[in-house]
């Protein structure tokens, strides 16, 4: 099987496109009156460059001698704790050409024994507050302020201020970011700007909030701390520039420090009308794609409450849009080509590395966190990969998936790779490959049986779940220190599982694009 897939490699690699990285990232929190399930949902797509190879890391828990501190990159030494608590990330091998430092484009999720999870996407200000924190000294970057708080923090709310103190205390190094913070009680999208300059607001528990590369966090209210945060000179400094005039009313945080080209980028507006519409289908009449400013539902920028409530497989497919069905489908139903590559920006894109959909249910008190907290992650492009659940309580991931380098695409040994390398294959003949990949292929010649489809591979993990949880939750009850074991084993066989059925599809879809017999093939 090995000899075989290094065939399958070499033939590839010739077909190998390699795009331009784009920080480009499309995420939503769901509050928790608005799932089926009464969890909260933080759903991420990572898109980064194409072949940022990602790989699941376990971090145990960590208690510290008294006066032992952790340090940043910069060399700064953080604020004294007892202890550091266990989190599940997946870390990234930037591809050659793209930086490791600056940037640090590592560890798109992370979620820690609590349940409290993060995510980021790029966000741009204005250029002459760039042009003024450009002069002054920064020394927290981007994955510390997705990793520290997270490893300190039992809530939301906690890793939320951890974040804040860090940006005041050090200073933020990039241009601007914009954090998705979650734990089983409630979200928050916090916005933080070059330097010293952050605000965060809630999420409302009965609405769903996106984010797709702008700023929208509208007026704010820092008297209202169940509802907001922010740095002290927040408004003072937009002040001071002649960002902000009190004299036009409340403080409108992204009209004072956003690029104005950036909100109105048809690259994020795309995004957010399709994203909305797909939660509340009236928002794409209301939505001006020209002056997306002009949407803020209840106060709230890129929020909207749903029509219906929504599940983890709504999520999923969230994620995976490319606007089929509508006029921003440029591919006309995939007739002209691959919907990863026009002028549209879309959802599930080429660049997207990772796809993850965090089921937030502990606070429902029906399970312990180590079950009730699930991580679903789609390897490389969602549509061309599966979800698999990654239950809190894992200590460990098979080593397919701890294993991958930027500069090594070996799919024998990479899980990711297996990923990325089907979705170039799909990629060249999207509109005969991608029903193959979701409903299945007859290959027995090849294999000695069919091939199943990624959509019957999710819809099993689903109508699995809740009979595995059961059985999950009498080992807690009866016995514990089993549970750990359950947990890791369930998750790694499943994902193993998903794996094999990837690796034969991307072996039988290379073979027919090699003899050009995709439209015959049938057996």
């Amino acid at each position: 099987m090995k000899q075989r897939l290094t065939v399958v490699l070499l033939v590839l690699i010739s077909l190998m496109i390699f795009p331009n990285t784009v920080f480009a990232c499309t995420s939503f929190i769901a509050g928790k009156n608005t799932t089926v399930d009464g969890s909260v949902i933080s759903v991420h797509n990572e898109d980064l460059s194409a072949n940022t190879c990602q790989v699941v890391q376990v971090i145990p828990a960590k208690k510290f001698k008294k006066n032992e501190v952790e340090y940043l990159g910069s060399g700064q030494p953080l604020p004294y704790v007892a202890e550091t608590y266990k989190t599940i990330q997946w870390n990234s091998d930037c591809p050659v050409g793209v930086p490791n430092l600056d940037y640090n484009l590592a560890n798109p999720n992370y979620l820690n024994e609590f349940g409290v999870c993060s995510w980021d996407d790029a966000m741009t200000p204005r250029t002459e507050f760039l042009t003024i924190e450009n002069n002054n000294t920064q020394l927290v970057d981007s994955r510390e302020l997705k990793s520290v708080p997270i490893s300190r923090a039992k809530t939301a709310r906690e890793a939320v201020q951890i974040l804040g103190s860090l940006v005041d205390t050090f200073g933020f190094m990039q241009s601007g970011m914009c954090y998705g913070i979650a734990d089983p009680q409630e979200g928050w999208i916090v916005e933080v700007l070059k330097g010293k300059h952050w605000v965060a607001q809630r999420v409302p528990d009965d609405m769903i909030v996106m984010r797709s590369n702008s700023l929208r966090i509208g007026n704010v209210d820092l008297s209202d701390t169940a509802n907001f945060m922010g740095s002290s000179d927040l408004v003072s400094f937009a002040q001071a520039q002649g960002w902000y005039n009190p004299s036009s009313g409340p403080f409108n945080f992204c009209a004072a420090y956003a690029s104005p080209s950036s909100m109105v980028a048809a690259s994020n507006t795309y995004r957010e009308r399709a994203g909305l519409s797909f939660f509340k289908p009236s928002a794409a009449a209301t939505y001006d794609i020209n002056n997306p400013a002009t949407f803020y539902e209840r106060g709230v920028g890129d929020g909207v409450v749903p029509d219906n409530k929504i599940s983890i497989v709504d999520a999923m497919k969230f994620e995976r849009q490319h606007y089929e069905g509508t006029d921003a489908d440029l591919t006309q139903g995939y007739v002209k080509g691959s919907p990863h590559w026009t002028a549209n920006r879309v959802i599930c894109v080429d660049t997207t590395c990772s796809s993850s959909v965090i089921q937030l249910r502990s606070a429902l008190g029906t399970l312990p966190a180590d079950i009730a907290n699930v991580l679903w992650r789609a390897d490389a492009t969602p549509c061309t990969s599966v979800y698999v659940p990654w239950y809190l309580g894992i200590t460990e991931a098979p080593a397919d998936f701890t294993t991958g380098e930027a500069s090594n695409p070996d799919p024998s040994e990479s899980a990711w790779w297996t990923y990325r390398l089907l979705n170039n294959q799909v990629d060249a003949h999207y509109m005969e490959f991608i029903p193959k990949v979701r409903g299945g292929v007859a290959a027995k010649a090849l294999f000695g049986g069919d091939i199943v489809g990624f959509d019957k591979i999710e819809s099993d993990l689903l109508a699995n779940q809740a009979a595995f949880e059961a059985q999950a939750l009498n080992i807690y009850q009866t016995k514990p220190n089993k549970l750990a074991d359950a947990l890791t084993n369930y998750s790694g066989a499943k994902a193993l599982y998903a794996l094999g059925q990837a690796r034969q599809m991307l072996t039988r879809l290379t073979l027919e694009s090699v003899v050009g017999s995709w439209k015959y093939i049938t057996e």
